[in-house]
């Protein structure tokens, strides 16, 4: 009997493996090339709503996959999508080129675009690619190289500079921005105030601000390493990893070509 049960084992146990060696890792990743999704080479942004479903901004317009079928929505003024964030309440924020808006599923449940556009106060209604949205309580932020849109209670306020926002995000419950040559900023009562100005962040370009420990920030950068920022006062932190930030910009700055790879635990499907 032992040794019936030992032949069977070696008879199913190739087979076993060698249905093991499909996916890529585990847990299980897939790679979809852009022959699959169907759309431009660069995706700029993704996010993901409560059921499970991912969009990306495309160089094509709005991406959808819900874990079976891709779906593709050409933005209406036909640029490319730059930014893509999601709202508690699923309404889908998209800045793009000269244009900004979200989409939401009408009575049919059809994602259907709606401008902002005619929000903009009409002197700045003209503008580049709008590079980063972020999220804060009620409000929405868009952010392109000059202006920063502030959308509240259906009212859009705009923080202009004469230099360059370069990055933008929130942690702490506060909005943050890097303006070049001048620092890392906060807003507070609709003014724009200087949280660091220290040289080591003047002289670097910010890719995230995190919460870290009470209220201390992590700091990435472009090519500098991280940092802690405590009081408004920037401590280096050192790591393991020091020589790919400051040789390895492919490491640090997050570009999609043609071939997605994904692992999202996906609930539901259309």
């Amino acid at each position: 009997m032992r040794f019936t049960f030992l032949i069977l084992l070696l008879y199913l146990l190739p087979n076993c493996l060698a249905k093991a060696q499909d996916p890529i890792g585990l847990p299980q990743v897939t790679s979809y090339t852009g022959l699959d999704y169907g759309a431009g080479t660069q995706n700029w942004g993704i996010a993901q709503d409560g059921q499970g479903v991912l969009y990306f901004a495309n160089n094509e317009g709005l991406l959808t996959f819900n874990g079976a079928y891709w779906k593709r929505y050409p933005f209406p003024n036909k640029t490319v999508v730059r930014s893509v964030k999601i709202n508690k309440q699923g309404k889908v924020f998209v800045g793009a080129q000269d244009e900004i808006g979200y989409y939401y599923p009408n009575k049919n449940g059809v994602l259907t675009y709606k401008s902002l556009k005619n929000l903009i106060p009409a002197g700045d209604r003209q503008f580049a690619d709008v590079w980063n949205i972020v999220l804060l309580n009620d409000e929405v932020y868009f952010r392109t190289v000059n202006k920063i849109f502030r959308l509240k209670n259906n009212k859009i306020d705009v923080y202009r500079t004469q230099l360059t926002w370069v990055y933008m995000g929130v942690a702490n419950n506060e909005i943050v921005a890097q303006e070049i040559n001048i620092g890392l900023k906060t807003l507070k009562d609709g003014k724009w105030v200087v949280k660091c100005n220290d040289p080591r962040i003047i002289n670097s370009n910010i890719t995230a601000s995190l919460p870290y420990r009470g209220d201390t920030l992590l700091i990435t950068t472009l090519k500098d390493g991280l940092f802690l920022l405590k009081d408004n006062k920037l401590i280096k932190k050192s790591s393991p990893l020091d020589p790919i930030f400051y040789s390895d910009r492919s490491m640090v700055q997050f570009r999609s070509t043609m071939t997605f790879m994904l692992w999202v635990p996906l609930r539901r499907h259309y």
